[in-house]
């Protein structure tokens, strides 16, 4: 069994993947294997396979489409490309097998060109918090709320990407 674990944070992500295989069998294990790879600069992929040569193949090809043929290292095109490319090659590489094997990938990256969008509301007990020093408020505005408020609409303000 394979484990595959993803979090998003505003200004990260994580992917947590266990590094064992095993040889269904003969019951060999080692815990050697590296299951994260970083594809592009603000994109992850993990993955999880009971066929790991299958796998990795499909991660160097999605590698090589980043570096070489894809026209956008932006996170959020990329998420728009990266699939379909791992399931074309899955089914290529899979083409001679009479069981296809079962593997997972999982994608985590971060898009610094989206801006927040928080509601005047939110915005005014975020502000309330910070400046008041009572609840440990740094008692001073950020410049990411400065730059919201110059892009204020409605009652709607932006707050910049990470």
């Amino acid at each position: 069994m394979s484990i595959v674990l993803a979090c998003a944070f505003p200004e990260s992500v994580i992917i947590l993947c266990d590094s064992r295989i095993s040889d269904g069998r003969s019951n060999k294990r080692s815990d050697t294997l590296r299951k994260t790879y970083q594809i592009a600069p603000q994109l992850v992929v993990g993955f999880a396979s009971n066929d790991v040569v299958i796998a990795e193949k499909i991660i160097s090809v999605m590698t090589d489409y980043v570096m070489e043929h894809a026209k956008s290292t932006n996170t959020r095109y990329l998420l728009s490309k990266l699939p379909r490319v791992a399931a074309h090659y899955y089914e290529k590489f899979c083409l001679a097998k009479k069981v296809k094997p079962r593997i997972e990938f999982i994608f985590a990256g971060l898009d610094p060109t989206v801006s927040a969008i928080v509601s005047g509301k939110e915005l005014f007990e975020m502000l309330k918090r910070a400046l008041d020093n009572r609840q440990g408020g740094s008692g001073s505005l950020s410049n990411r709320f400065l730059w919201g408020f110059e892009r204020q609409k409605g009652d709607s303000v932006p707050l910049p990407p990470p």
